[in-house]
C-alpha cells in the first residue's frame, strides 16, 4: 500500500489531502511522465532537521503564556510535530540577540584567575533546551557556533568585526572548551561545533574574520588540542559555516592542510543562491563528512499570500537541492521570532516560520513551517537517499528508505500547471497527478 499526501495553500491556509493507493500497476512499456526511484542506488543517510534556539527565540517564548510556549515547542519538537531533533545554538552573543554579552570578559588558557559566568541569556536558551530535551525523552543535539570571540582577544578589542589575534588561539579555543563543559554539566550535548560564524564577513554585529589559512591553523593548533586535552574528541569539529558559493574551495584549502584529520564536517548557509553543485562537488570529494545545512532564513517583508508562497517554496526547494547534493543534517534559522522579526540589537530583522504577538498572547503559523514540516516529518532520521530521474525539471524531488523499509519521495512543483508523473519502483507503476504550487511525498 501507499500513501500520497498533497499539501497546498488555500485562501490563506494549508490543506493537506491524503489517498490511498492500495494497487499498484505492473509495469509496462510507459516512456512518457516517468519519475524514476532506484532503491538499490544509495547515497547519505539523513540524520535530522532542526533549528536555531536563539536568545531571541527564548526572549518572545518567555513573553507568551506557558500553554502556548508548549504549543510551540511540541509543534517543533513534539510526537505529533515536524520531527525536528536536534538545535542550533550560539555560544555567547548573536545579531539574533537582546544584546552583546558573553560568560567572560577575558579568559587565559590555565589560568586560576578566569572568571566565567553564563548570563541570564544563556540561562534563559539553557531553560528551553532542558524543555526540548523533555519532549524528545533524551538530551537534544546541539550544534553550537560562536559568532565572535571575545572581545578582548581581538585587534580592534570589539565583538564587531575584526580578527582573533594568533596569540591568543589557544586562550580562545580553551574558553570554548570551558563552554562546551559548562554546558554538558547541565545535561546538554555538544555534538558539533563550528569554529566561527560566516568568517568571511565583517558585518555591523557579533562577527570575526578567518581566512581558510587562519581556520586551518587556528583548528589544528589550537582547537583540535584543546577538545584532546579535555577530553572532548567526540565533538565533531565542521568548517567554513558561511555560504556555498566558496564551499568547494574553503573545504579544499582545509582538508588538505593539518588540520584535514581534525575536521569532520562542513556546514554552510543559502545566502548566495542554489549552489546545489556545489554541495554535490564537496560531498564527492569527501564522502566521509559530514554536510551541514546550518543556516537559512528569509527577508521579512509583506506576509501576503504570494510572498508567503514563494518563501515556502524556498524552503522546499533548498532542502530537497541540499539533500540531493548530499546533505545529512538542515536546520533552519529562528525557529520563533516576534512580529517584528526580531528581537535583533542591530535590527536586523528577518522571517520565522513561527511568529508571536506577546502583547495580544498570539502567534501564527507561516505556509513555511508546513513546507518545511512535510520534509522533515517524512524523512526520518536514518533515511537514506536514493536515486531518482524524472522527466522534466519542474518536478523537484528527493527520495529515502525509512529505517522501516518505507521509501519516501518528496516532490516539489514550484509551476502553476498540473503535472502527471508515472512513478516507476522495483517493477511497479503508481499514476500520479502534482497539481500546481504544491508540495507531496509518496511513501510507499
Amino acid at each position: 500500500m501507499a500513501e500520497f499526501l498533497i499539501g497546498k495553500a488555500a485562501d490563506g491556509k494549508f490543506v493537506c489531502e491524503s489517498r490511498q493507493i492500495r494497487e499498484y500497476k505492473d509495469e509496462d512499456k510507459y516512456e512518457l511522465q516517468v519519475l524514476n526511484i532506484y532503491p538499490e542506488v544509495t547515497d547519505q543517510t539523513v540524520l535530522g532537521f532542526g533549528g536555531a534556539l536563539t536568545d531571541a527565540s527564548c526572549s518572545v517564548l518567555e513573553q507568551m503564556p506557558k500553554k502556548q510556549q508548549e504549543e510551540i515547542l511540541q509543534a517543533y519538537f513534539g510526537p505529533e510535530g515536524i520531527g525536528y531533533n536536534t538545535v542550533r545554538v550560539h555560544l555567547d552573543s548573536c545579531d539574533f540577540s537582546v544584546r552583546m554579552y558573553a560568560a567572560a570578559k577575558d579568559w587565559k588558557a590555565g589560568s586560576a584567575d578566569n572568571v566565567f559566568r553564563f548570563t541570564k541569556e544563556q540561562k534563559r536558551i539553557n531553560k528551553y533546551l532542558k524543555r526540548i530535551g523533555e519532549i524528545l525523552g533524551k538530551p537534544v543535539p546541539i550544534l553550537l557556533c560562536p559568532w565572535s570571540p571575545l572581545a578582548s582577544m581581538k585587534d580592534i578589542k570589539s565583538r564587531i568585526g575584526g580578527r582573533l589575534l594568533k596569540e591568543r588561539y589557544r586562550d580562545w579555543a580553551d574558553y570554548v572548551c570551558h563552554y562546551i563543559l559548562e554546558m554538558q554539566k547541565l545535561g546538554f550535548v555538544i555534538y558539533a561545533v563550528t569554529p566561527q560564524n560566516e568568517p568571511n564577513a565583517w558585518q555591523i554585529w557579533d562577527s570575526s574574520l578567518y581566512s581558510a589559512a587562519d581556520e586551518a591553523e587556528y583548528i589544528e593548533t589550537a582547537l583540535a588540542p584543546a577538545f584532546k586535552q579535555y577530553g572532548l574528541e567526540e565533538i565533531r569539529i565542521c568548517i567554513w559555516d558561511h555560504n556555498k558559493e566558496r564551499v568547494v574551495e574553503r573545504a579544499g584549502s582545509i582538508l588538505k592542510s593539518g588540520a584535514g584529520p581534525d575536521v569532520s564536517g562542513i556546514a554552510f548557509h543559502w545566502y548566495s543562491g542554489d549552489h546545489f553543485d556545489a554541495v554535490r562537488i564537496i560531498h564527492n570529494l569527501y564522502p566521509e563528512k559530514l554536510l551541514v545545512f546550518s543556516e537559512g532564513c528569509v527577508g521579512f517583508g509583506d506576509k501576503k499570500a504570494k510572498t508567503a508562497l514563494a518563501d515556502a517554496e524556498k524552503y522546499a526547494h533548498d532542502m530537497i537541492g541540499d539533500l540531493r547534493g548530499g546533505l545529512n543534517i538542515f536546520y533552519d534559522w529562528n525557529i520563533v521570532l516576534d512580529m517584528q522579526g526580531g528581537p535583533n540589537h542591530v535590527e536586523n530583522y528577518c522571517d520565522a516560520p513561527i511568529l508571536c504577538d506577546p502583547e495580544n498572547k498570539t502567534y501564527e503559523r507561516h505556509l513555511s513551517f508546513e513546507y518545511i514540516g512535510m520534509i522533515s516529518r517524512a524523512v526520518e532520521p536514518g533515511a537514506v537517499r536514493v536515486e531518482t530521474s524524472v522527466y522534466t525539471e519542474e518536478i523537484e524531488n528527493a527520495a529515502f528508505i525509512n529505517p522501516d523499509g518505507a521509501i519516501v519521495l518528496v516532490l516539489l512543483n514550484r509551476s502553476s500547471r498540473s503535472r502527471k508523473i508515472q512513478c516507476r519502483a522495483a517493477g511497479k507503476r503508481i499514476p500520479l497527478q502534482l497539481p500546481g504550487h504544491a508540495i507531496a511525498v509518496l511513501t510507499i
